[in-house]
């Protein structure tokens, strides 16, 4: 399934959870690969997150939250999360509809 262009604002709405989770590994002080060893994920896992390639879960922001020392900023993420969702989910519904369409309304 296509992604939106990088210009969307769901686009650029997943970049901005990634750069967040970006912020607070590197105020733990971990690395990629030391965030990704102890949340038993492949070490590239963080980067496609941060660089926004990849969209989190619910129970990857959890673990990210834990491992960085900022459980208390998991909830305003996982809601975040959901509203990044919702936004890709209303693009492929534009998508399906024709594009075309939704910028002429």
């Amino acid at each position: 399934m296509p992604t939106p262009p990088s210009s969307s604002s769901a686009w650029q709405a997943r970049q901005a959870l990634g750069a967040r989770l970006g912020e607070l590994r590197k105020d733990a002080g971990l690395s990629g690969r030391a965030l990704a060893n102890q949340c038993g994920w492949h070490e590239s896992k963080v980067s496609r997150i941060e660089h926004a390639r990849t969209a989190p879960s619910a129970d990857d922001i959890r673990a990210w939250c834990e491992h960085c020392g900022h459980p208390a900023e998991t909830e305003d993420l996982i809601t975040f999360l959901h509203t990044v969702e919702g936004m890709f989910i209303e693009w492929r519904r534009m998508e399906r509809t024709g594009l075309r369409r939704a910028q002429e309304a």
